[in-house]
């Protein structure tokens, strides 16, 4: 069988979580929603602390208002790493967009966010038809079904991963663990998926390149990984969880960082970061064996220009590249595709025809 590694930015995950065309409006719907919710003292169901729901709320205020002036949530926070990365408000942007990437994953979120809808927000008018459409229908699915079909297709036997296919993703989201839900335990992702985690996944299938979202607590130890399972204790509410992760929030925003429940999401451009460092080997090796390399949702943005080529500078000669996009994008992705990978006169780059779902060589 052909290697085949897949390159995955937003837009693989774009029916299930916002893409950042829509991230400063889903900010700003977010707000929105908890100003609604606003109650004395604390939930006695939920355990949602409506105190700490301010503080979080006040925080993402701030960023909404900061993002606003910059291209997109990633440029702001290129931004506050280039001019201090050891500021505390670009570990809090971190939280937030844990935060953000985690309650967009609430199984039936739609029952949570029911008070979104364009009636109430003439915030949203700004956007055109299309987009409002796009952006509350983002409502109804924590799961793009991509990924469900994805696993579907490559298990075959047994729920065993193929080991000539790979995936590399810049995305946070947690949409390969979502869909493994469905066959075996999500948090059991991790090691039968081989999602890679800093000293713990020697050979990963799977390598998020800007680190991932994790919806509770991660514990990290000499010889183990463990997730808090709090939240699915006795199959809580979606508004247990959301209240957990409102609690857990507040938490970070008044304490120090704790290494053994590190926050991970990080960035490409952070080079000396141990989680960025440690996979450097790892995805130069993938690369070098793949012949068909998949590209899907991704357009090759300026801020991760050093880092794209570094990956695609290992490419072998007289690969298959698919790009996996609408035909009115073709030119421009493979345009930049061409800038960042310097061997690709010798390649075949070709559009896939379809994109509802991940093209399998």
């Amino acid at each position: 069988m052909e290697n085949v590694t897949y390159l995955f930015g937003a837009g693989a995950s774009a029916n299930a979580i916002p893409t950042v065309r829509y991230f400063n409006a889903r900010l700003e719907m977010l707000i929105k929603l908890f100003d609604s919710l606003k109650y004395p003292n604390i939930d006695t169901i939920t355990g949602l602390d409506y105190e700490h729901l301010e503080v979080v709320n006040d925080k993402l205020k701030t960023i909404y208002n900061n993002i606003k002036s910059h291209y997109s949530i990633d440029t702001f926070a290129k931004k506050l790493y280039l001019k201090d990365s050891s500021n505390p408000d670009y570990l809090d942007l971190k939280h937030i967009i844990n935060f953000v990437i985690a309650l967009e994953q609430i199984n039936d979120k739609n029952k949570l966010f029911h008070r979104i809808s364009h009636k109430n927000y003439k915030v949203l008018d700004h956007l055109t038809q299309n987009e409002k459409d796009t952006l509350i229908s983002l409502n109804k699915y924590y799961l793009d079904h991509r990924y469900d079909v994805f696993l579907s297709s490559i298990f075959k036997d047994k729920l065993i991963w193929p080991e000539n296919i790979k995936v590399l993703t810049y995305n946070y989201d947690n949409q390969f663990e979502k869909a493994y839900g469905y066959y075996a335990d999500y948090y059991s992702a991790y090691k039968d998926l081989k999602i890679y985690l800093p000293k713990y996944t020697k050979t990963p299938n799977i390598i998020k390149l800007n680190g991932f979202s994790i919806i509770n607590k991660l514990t990290l130890s000499s010889n183990n990984v463990d997730f808090n399972s709090s939240i699915n204790d006795n199959t809580p509410t979606d508004t247990v969880i959301f209240a957990q992760l409102v609690n857990n929030l507040y938490d970070k925003f008044f304490t120090h960082e704790d290494e053994n429940q590190p926050c991970l999401i990080n960035f490409a451009w952070e080079t000396s970061n141990p989680y960025i460092t440690g996979y450097s080997k790892l995805v130069e090796n993938i690369i070098k064996e793949t012949e068909h390399l998949v590209i899907n949702g991704y357009s090759f943005p300026e801020f991760n220009r050093e880092s794209d080529v570094k990956i695609l500078q290992n490419l072998r000669d007289n690969i298959n590249v698919h790009i996996q996009t609408l035909p009115e994008t073709f030119e421009a992705i493979s345009a930049r595709f061409k800038q960042r990978a310097p061997q690709h006169q010798k390649y075949k780059i070709e559009r896939v025809l379809f994109i509802d779902q991940f093209f399998i060589p």
